[in-house]
Order: structure tokens, then C-alpha cells, then sequence
């Protein structure tokens, strides 16, 4: 009986070996098959890239796997997974970059391993190692384009450059038409080097081609705005960069300069806020117009137009003269970055407009004012906290404005009287009992506060005005 066991043991393990041995020849047999197939695959590659590749697949790594019944559906997906990135090298040929590909890779190999997915080049052998996974968002395109270089940049990122400069300049051809003058442009490829990585095979960043045309945009519009000449004068040529600690958005001279007539912009990809205004501004304070930047001139314009229309001509229109006027802006420039920056938003021309819409109120109310005999011009300057103060001299109102007062109409009134440009005005008589029962029953009886005091001031005159609020509560 023992020895029956003793030779049932050494048959079963003779077949064990025997089955070992068997399938280690199927296993180079499917691979020694499919590397033929992979070779045959060569052929579109050879004509694309004018080259030759000798391609095989590592039986060693393989065997581990091929010979395994739960991996047949794996073994006849083995060339499938071992040609992809022959397929991607005919593709990069195609579009361009055959002469990396000829250059840079003698053969190909294909191999397994458990852990990671990988792609190399060493020494003209291109190798993929497979660990059966699905691939992912153009994994095996990207991969061969990362391993395979084209000067100072990988083919995946010359290829990002590539399509990126074609949008940017696809985008800028209107300049020319609108601006009458053309600006030379460059990207700084280098200095964006790391982010070209971070968008190989993803679409979720912000483009590159997106931070470097909004500046371009910039300055077209300047054109659109009538300021072509002073576009033209200043601005010869622009760079685009990469600055990590450039954070343009919080303060834009940190992000632009402007020398020798270049235009140089410093992107860290996190305006705040619209991209075309982020690009904008930094043009705006980039160049000059006049004592100021563009973008604080236009704030000025903007800010005198309102003063123009709201104020000025109120004064001009009730006094029956001309009152020249004007803003020293150069008192106010720290205000302006304030209001540009948006750390403020009080108006600095309903501040300016001050004793321009009491003058107006002053010639409508009181015909016996002095106001077009003794105001000729008016200035508006910042004085600061704690300093508002007016001044009159020779025809010439002075006004310094504090924004922090509290009744800059009220010292205004006190001032006119002061320098007897209207009399003081003589305090209302108290309203009788009698008047007030009046005013009522021309209401009807009805407790109305906003109408009793228009009635009231409709029939005591302007200057019981006070008077009738008083009453009417």
C-alpha cells in the first residue's frame, strides 16, 4: 500500500511538472504570436514617421499572467494594450512630430507589472508597462508625447504651444484694423513650463492661451476707445509670462511693466474677478495719459462728466453765468486708487459738486445774491480728515474736501453768509395754532406728515421751511 502512495506521489508531481513546463510553452507560444501581430502593426508607423521600430513584448513579465486561464480574455487583449502606443507614435507623426519620433526611438517593448502604469525612453527603447488596467483620458498619447522631446520641451507640451499660439494669434488679427498699428507678441514658453504639464490631457484649467490673449484684447480696445495714438506711442511690443508670486488681481503694478516700449504681463492664473477686466486694469495702469495712468484718467473723465452734468450745470443754468471749474486731481490721486480698487465707494465728484449745487440752489431761491459778481472759477482739491475748509479770493471758491464730514452743505451756508455772498437768513416766524388748524383742514383732516409739510411750505414760502417740519410732526 505505501508503495502504491509512493508512486501515485511521483506521477503527480511529474505531471505537475510536466503541466508547468506545458504551459509555459503556451505562454511564449501566445506571446511569440502576438509580438508577430505587433510587428505587422509597424507598417502604418514605418510610412508616417519614415522610420523603422523593432517591437516586442518582455515574455518574462508576461508568462506570469498569459498562461493563466482566468487571464485568457487578458492574453487576447495583449495586443491590443501592447499596440496603443505604437498607434500614438504614427499619430504624433502625423501631426507633425515625425522627426522626434525618428530621432529619439530604435525600438519598442511592451511589458507587465503589477503595480503602476508607466512610460520610458532610454537610450532610443521606448517601454509601456501595462497592468491591465483601463486607460484614462488619452493616458498612452500623453505618455509617449511626455517621454519623447522636441528642443527645450516635451512633444505633448510643444504641441499645447503650438495650439495655443494659433489661438492667440487667431485671436489678435482685429488689431491691425483697429488700431491701425501692429503689436509683435512672444510668450515666455518657459516660464509656463510647469503649467504646460498640469494641462497635458486635462481640459479643466483656464488655458494658457486665455491669460496671454486678454492683455492683447487690452489694448485693441484702448483702439475702440479713441485712444489708438496713445496706444501706438507706448506700446511697440508684448510679453507674456509666468509668475507664481505675481498676484496680479490684488495689485496690478505687481503684475505689468512697461519699458523701452514693451508691454510685459505676469500671469499666476488667479485673477479675481472677469479675466478680460483683470487684463484690463493691469493695461490700464500699465500705460500713461498724461500725469496719469489710463485707467486713472478714464476714472477722472468719468468722474468730471458726472460733475458736469449733475452740478455745474445747475449752477450755470440758475445764475445766469459761467463758473469755470476744476478737480486737482493730484491731490486725489490716493483716492482714486481707493475707488479703483474698490476699497471705496463714496463718489468723488457728488463731494466736488458741493458748492456748485448750493450756488444754483442760492441764485434760484435769493434774487438778491452776490454770487455772479464775486464767484468767477472754482477748484475742488482733497484736503483730508479733519481739514475741509473754503476759501474765496478774488473771484476764485476754493474748496477742500473732507469725505468724513458729516455737513459740508451746512459750513458751505455758513461760509456764503460769512462772505456776504447771500444774507443770513432771517429765522421763520413760529406758526400760530390758527395757521396750523388752516393747514389741516386743507388736508381734510387727514394726519398726512409729507403732505401737511408740503402744504405748509407752499403757503409760509422757502423760508418757513423748518418752521413747517416742526409743525408737522
Amino acid at each position: 500500500m505505501k508503495h502504491a502512495i509512493s508512486i501515485l506521489a511521483i506521477f503527480t508531481l511529474a505531471m505537475g511538472l510536466f503541466s508547468q513546463s506545458a504551459s509555459a510553452d503556451s505562454a511564449a507560444e501566445i506571446i511569440k504570436e502576438q509580438t508577430e501581430q505587433l510587428n505587422r502593426r509597424l507598417g502604418d508607423l514605418e510610412n508616417r514617421c519614415k522610420t523603422k521600430i523593432k517591437a516586442s513584448i518582455d515574455v518574462k513579465s508576461f508568462s506570469k499572467v498569459v498562461g493563466l486561464k482566468a487571464n485568457e480574455e487578458k492574453v487576447g487583449n495583449l495586443y491590443s494594450h501592447c499596440s496603443k502606443p505604437i498607434r500614438e507614435l504614427t499619430d504624433w507623426c502625423a501631426n507633425g512630430y515625425d522627426k522626434p519620433v525618428k530621432e529619439q526611438i530604435s525600438s519598442y517593448v511592451c511589458r507587465y507589472d503589477d503595480g503602476k502604469r508607466a512610460m520610458s525612453l532610454k537610450q532610443g527603447v521606448l517601454t509601456m508597462t501595462t497592468n491591465w488596467e483601463r486607460e484614462k483620458h488619452d493616458w498612452s498619447k500623453n505618455a509617449v508625447g511626455n517621454v519623447l522631446s522636441e528642443g527645450d520641451f516635451s512633444v505633448s507640451q510643444a504641441a499645447l504651444i503650438r495650439n495655443d499660439t494659433g489661438r492667440i494669434k487667431s485671436g489678435t488679427g482685429d488689431m491691425k484694423r483697429s488700431c491701425n498699428h501692429s503689436v509683435k507678441w512672444k510668450v515666455d514658453w518657459k516660464s509656463f513650463k510647469g503649467e504646460l504639464n498640469k494641462r497635458v490631457g486635462s481640459n479643466n484649467l483656464t488655458q494658457i492661451w486665455q491669460q496671454c490673449a486678454a492683455p492683447l484684447r487690452a489694448l485693441e480696445l484702448m483702439c475702440d476707445n479713441a485712444q489708438a495714438e496713445l496706444m501706438a506711442e507706448q506700446v511697440k511690443s508684448f510679453v507674456c509670462r509666468f509668475d507664481a508670486k505675481a498676484d496680479a488681481a490684488a495689485n496690478a503694478n505687481a503684475g505689468v511693466s512697461l519699458k523701452n516700449k514693451v508691454l510685459s504681463v505676469s500671469s499666476n492664473f488667479a485673477p479675481k474677478g472677469g479675466l478680460q477686466e483683470w487684463a484690463n486694469n493691469l493695461v490700464g495702469d500699465a500705460l500713461r495719459d498724461g500725469d496719469f495712468s489710463v485707467r486713472q484718467a478714464a476714472f477722472m473723465k468719468s468722474e468730471e462728466a458726472d460733475l458736469q452734468r449733475l452740478y455745474s450745470s445747475h449752477a450755470d443754468n440758475k445764475c445766469g453765468t459761467k463758473i469755470g471749474w476744476s478737480i486737482d486731481w493730484k491731490s486725489f490721486i490716493g483716492e482714486v486708487d481707493k475707488r479703483l480698487s474698490k476699497q471705496e465707494k463714496t463718489s468723488i465728484y457728488a463731494s466736488c459738486g458741493v458748492p456748485l449745487n448750493r450756488l444754483g440752489d442760492v441764485c434760484g431761491s435769493d434774487r438778491k445774491n452776490k454770487v455772479k459778481a464775486k464767484v468767477k472759477s472754482y477748484t475742488c482739491s482733497y484736503g483730508g480728515k479733519k481739514k475741509q475748509k473754503f476759501a474765496l479770493k478774488k473771484g476764485k471758491l476754493a474748496f477742500h474736501v473732507d469725505f468724513s464730514a458729516e455737513d459740508s452743505y451746512g459750513s458751505f451756508d455758513a461760509f456764503l453768509v460769512k462772505n456776504k455772498v447771500v444774507k443770513k437768513r432771517p429765522e421763520p416766524k413760529k406758526l400760530s395754532p390758527k395757521d396750523l388748524a388752516s393747514i389741516r383742514r386743507v388736508l381734510g383732516g387727514q394726519r398726512n406728515t409729507q403732505q401737511c409739510y408740503k402744504t405748509c411750505a407752499r403757503k409760509r414760502g422757502a423760508r418757513a421751511k423748518q418752521q413747517c417740519r416742526n409743525s408737522c410732526q
